[in-house]
């Protein structure tokens, strides 16, 4: 297994556990269809990811888990979605 194919796997098993796990949160003045759409938009990034995997795309599979998990982190930062990862536990 390469450095890529292993760090696609194991962003893929972290990121499938938080958005397993995570819980939106509602702050005034902010539209949760968008907070809808960005999770919507991440949720299809980590879709990609599996897919790129399956076919052995490891190197687009990583970036698109990634851009999934920079979007799951910006929700999380403006206080809009919790969760933890595995290596915050």
């Amino acid at each position: 297994m390469s450095d890529v194919e292993a760090k696609l796997a194991k962003y893929i098993d972290n990121t499938e556990k938080v958005l397993s796990e995570l819980s939106l949160s509602a702050v005034p003045g902010v539209s949760q269809k968008g907070v809808a759409e960005v999770l919507s938009l991440a949720r299809s990034y980590f879709q990609d990811a599996q897919h790129f995997r399956r076919s052995g795309e490891h190197l687009v599979g990583l970036v698109a888990v990634v851009y999934c998990s920079g979007l799951l982190d910006a929700l999380r930062t403006l206080g809009l979605a919790s969760y933890r990862w595995s290596s915050e536990v």
